[in-house]
């Protein structure tokens, strides 16, 4: 008798592991079937670095303190005017770590870095990656914020340069609007030299695109329904609450182009709008070595917009709260950039029917690309130079009023 009953709870027992399993595998298929039939359902499910979970605060935060993020790569030129700016800031009412992170520079980037931190009292950490190797801006940002302690994140490129009042035209915003997160504002453009010129826009304040044509005409603050069109905010103006850098998941690790900090704005926009202090409070370097100028000269804008769409996409799509307008974004962006992408495809087509004797090869049309963009390398370095001129020109006393004069005699006499 008690070997039947044994026998009878344990063909129960199988029975309902086969019944376990036939429902585990009907919620496979139909799981499957969904993925099958919408991409969405694929890149929710799908794991990424760009959901990887915000790491934990350590537990010494300190809310009166502000962490400088300085990434350094191939930096020995200007690090040193850089950390300077930083370290003479006029008072806010905010202590101050600065933190620099080389990202396996092939200059002296490192031992300036450290040559000085050794001079100078504030409190000042320079770090490298694990393997002192180049892993990206991205990693090299989120090292330096995973060793920060202050609740204030204020981010600064190696080759821009803080004004004095920076800090103490910023940090009074957050006291008076405690729902901000993240507060930018302008810089004027300079060259290496400290010489003003036009922006990467053609502007002659960076981040001011105010009577840029539409779409690009952003007006502060800026929500996410802008954002989506780009991207007008100037890094190293940005300071941000740490609390919601973690929470937008930090900087992305795998992202092929230039456009983490983009992702990161669109992130932080989703819980508040960015604000602006609508006045220049740095110098934005414009020289042909920076992260910007080999954006540019590598044509990485149709590229990365459709990655940024696709990051921020997966990352949306795994917060319940965002779900359904991660949904509506797909639907109404993606199309329209795959076929934006198509104009490179129009190039190629129209470089190959100009030059039949290149029967498709990959490399004389690459050759075609680098000389379109040093060609326009030189245009704009031509124009930055006139621009320069003219601002020599501009600050002679009576100059503009001595040329209204010759223009109007030249009138006379015609």
């Amino acid at each position: 008798m008690a070997s039947s009953d044994a026998h009878n709870e344990y063909i129960g027992d199988l029975q309902r592991e086969v019944a376990d399993l036939r429902s585990r595998n009907e919620s496979a298929q139909q799981q499957l079937q969904r993925l099958r039939e919408d991409p969405l359902e694929w890149l929710a499910a799908s794991g990424s670095a760009a959901s990887q979970p915000a790491p934990s605060a350590p537990a010494d935060v300190d809310s009166r303190l502000i962490s400088v993020i300085v990434p350094l790569h191939n930096g020995a030129a200007f690090i040193e005017r850089c950390l300077d700016s930083a370290a003479t800031q006029q008072p806010c009412g905010y202590g101050l770590e600065i933190i620099v992170c080389d990202d396996g520079s092939r200059d002296d980037s490192l031992a300036t870095a450290r040559a000085w931190a050794a001079r100078h009292q504030i409190p000042v950490h320079v770090l490298t990656h694990e393997d002192a190797g180049n892993h990206g801006v991205s990693a090299t940002r989120n090292r330096c914020a995973a060793h920060a302690r202050g609740a204030f994140l204020a981010l600064l490129d190696a080759d821009d340069v803080w004004l004095p009042h920076k800090l103490a035209t910023q940090m009074p915003h957050f006291e008076q609007h405690p729902e901000s997160t993240c507060v930018c504002a302008f810089g004027y453009n300079r060259n290496l030299a400290g010489e003003p010129l036009p922006g990467w826009s053609g502007t002659e304040l960076a981040g001011d695109h105010r009577r840029a044509p539409a779409p690009l005409d952003f007006r502060p603050p800026y929500d996410f329904d802008q954002l989506l069109r780009g991207d007008p905010i100037v890094n190293s103006t940005v300071i941000v609450r740490r609390e919601a850098f973690h929470r937008a998941g930090d900087y992305p690790r795998t992202m092929s182009h230039q456009a983490e900090d983009w992702l990161l704005f669109l992130k932080l926009s989703l819980a508040a709008p960015i604000q602006l202090i609508p006045e220049p409070l740095i110098h934005y370097t414009v020289h042909e070595g920076s992260y910007t100028a080999e954006y540019l000269r590598a044509g990485f804008a149709s590229g990365s917009r459709l990655e940024v769409l696709l990051f921020l996409l997966h990352w949306m799509l795994q917060q319940p709260a965002h779900h359904e307008r991660a949904r509506r974004i797909y639907r109404r962006h993606y199309a329209t950039l795959l076929a934006g992408m198509g104009g490179a495809r129009r190039l190629a087509e129209s470089f190959y029917q100009a030059h039949p004797e290149a029967h498709g090869s990959l490399h004389h049309f690459e050759q075609h690309l680098n000389e379109l963009y040093r060609e326009l390398d030189e245009l704009r370095n031509y124009r930055n130079h006139i621009e320069g001129q003219l601002n020599r020109l501009r600050r002679i006393p009576g100059l503009r009023s001595l040329y209204r004069a010759a223009r109007w005699l030249g009138g006379r006499s015609g």
